[in-house]
């Protein structure tokens, strides 16, 4: 069985959706025939339970890690909906994919380029996973009004993925870059090493860089 069980991260009852990556190698001779004579390839596949509802958005991959984003929304205390990035990491092995952890972090990410995964050698053996994000602008009816009640917003995540001692699936917030670009959004982002580079627009082009320690 070249399937691996797949992991749920949720904690109510209700499984929302479920998010699969299916493997195989291109390399492999087509030798094996069924019975209708088509050749097959042998193939691995590795899930995961959504645990809100959501859709998956965006994958990056880095060489040993495969991110799938999601979009979803959250209702918070004041019951106003919320939107967020769930991530669901796969460790890449021996050229199939395995369910790993999963994390939530604000907004909404523009494409592949708004993840990166980064290992500091010089500081732990751990994985990390940084994320740029926009948060859209906030609607409400003020004196019967239906007006902008908050401006957009941008962030940059970093979260450390659980190591095998852990024993955990979740991600770990350790970091938050947030409050850049009030009123607009992201058009570029790139992550560098021990830096990111994001550009955000409205009516001109602020070039923000920062920097991870």
């Amino acid at each position: 069985d070249n399937s691996t069980r797949p992991l749920s991260f949720t904690t109510e009852g209700v499984l929302n959706g479920y998010v699969q990556v299916h493997s195989f190698d291109i390399q492999e001779s087509f030798q094996d025939v069924n019975e209708v004579g088509n050749s097959i390839v042998s193939t691995s596949h590795s899930g995961v339970f959504l645990p809100t509802a959501s859709y998956t958005h965006t994958i990056y991959s880095s060489a040993t890690k495969l991110i799938v984003s999601g979009n979803a929304y959250s209702e918070n205390d004041n019951n106003e909906w919320q939107e967020r990035t769930v991530l669901f990491a796969f460790d890449l092995i021996g050229g199939k994919a395995v369910a790993h952890s999963v994390g939530e972090v604000p907004g909404s990410v523009l494409n592949q380029f708004s993840m990166d995964h980064m290992k500091y050698d010089n500081f732990d053996d751990s994985d990390y996973i940084r994320v740029a994000t926009t948060t859209w602008a906030q609607f409400g009816l003020v004196d019967d009004v239906w007006t902008q009640i908050e401006d957009s917003t941008n962030q940059v995540t970093v979260l450390k993925l659980p190591n095998a001692e852990s024993n955990s699936t979740l991600m770990e917030v350790i970091g938050v870059a947030s409050g850049m670009g009030l009123g607009e959004r992201i058009y570029s982002a790139r992550f560098i090493d021990e830096k990111g580079y994001v550009v955000t627009f409205r009516t001109i082009d602020p070039f923000l860089h920062i920097e991870f320690d």
